[in-house]
């Protein structure tokens, strides 16, 4: 079981929403057995490769044990460009393993098969989305959407933000923050999630009965609090991190504190260099 808790504040000012304590639970048995195929299919857009992971469940409910599913799912490698070049496709080893520790991603309506299956796409999501004209999402656009001048243009939007594999979807997301975006992942979150309220406590229950709805709340969770962070350092191996404070900007993982280090000492080196090269002039 997953649980994610949040302090509640017993008082709050004028014109502030009180905030409400709650905790975040997965419901499901983790994989007896793990198995992968490939394959190479006929799409809409010529030749697709993929590959599935598929099994049967067991007895063992998921225990995240305090790590970040999301974050982990969000870091997964993609396999070689080599052999995936026309678009993004999860390493199936790192996804194997992926399933391993945290369970199948979709929804299980038969423990004794489960089956993801995962495709690559002829374009990146942020490609395609690059392809189609800027457009700007006023406050309140989800009540009225009719009212946007380029309606027609989010709504193509949206459905190619529908059609993205889940680890596009959610790492454009964690990259922009599009409101978009972010109004697809909790589309998405919805659809197998159960929300109850204990009167007695007073406590917010959100119980995600697959992987990828939990995946899709944590974010939600981490985004709203401002927590979620790229690392600046463009060889870090895993990007995408929750902050532990707003203004940090380097995920603190392997190299990339040195990284930071040496960006800080470059930096200061240039400009102390031009401070003395400046004063040599006035002495001339």
């Amino acid at each position: 079981m997953v649980k994610q808790t949040k302090r509640s504040k017993t008082s709050s000012k004028a014109g502030q929403q009180p905030e409400i304590r709650g905790f975040i639970t997965g419901d499901w048995n983790l994989p007896e057995s793990v198995e992968m195929t490939e394959g190479t299919n006929l799409g809409l857009t010529g030749v697709v490769q993929d590959y599935a992971v598929s099994g049967s469940i067991g007895t063992t409910p998921v225990d995240c044990g305090g790590e970040q599913p999301h974050q982990a799912f969000a870091n997964l490698p993609a396999a070689p460009s080599s052999e995936y070049a026309d678009g993004p496709l999860v390493d199936p080893q790192a996804m194997q393993m992926f399933i391993r520790r945290y369970g199948p991603l979709g929804k299980v309506t038969d423990p004794a098969r489960y089956v993801d299956y995962f495709e690559r796409r002829s374009l990146g999501l942020a490609e395609e989305l690059k392809s189609l004209p800027d457009r700007q999402i006023p406050p309140g656009f989800s009540e009225s959407p009719s009212e946007h001048p380029n309606v027609d243009l989010i709504n193509e939007q949206k459905k190619v933000l529908a059609k993205a594999d889940h680890q596009s979807l959610l790492r454009y997301a964690w990259n922009t923050g599009d409101p978009l975006a972010l109004e697809e992942i909790e589309r998405q979150a919805m659809q197998s999630a159960v929300y109850s309220f204990s009167t007695p406590t007073g406590r917010l229950k959100i119980t995600a009965t697959n992987l990828w709805s939990l995946i899709c709340i944590l974010f939600l969770r981490d985004y709203g609090a401002g927590k979620i962070g790229v690392c600046l350092n463009p060889d870090c191996p895993v990007p995408y991190f929750t902050k532990k404070r707003r203004t940090q900007k380097i995920c603190e993982e392997g190299d990339c504190v040195a990284w930071a280090q040496r960006q800080y000492a470059i930096k200061w080196w240039r400009e102390n260099r031009a401070k003395k090269s400046g004063k040599k002039k006035v002495k001339k």
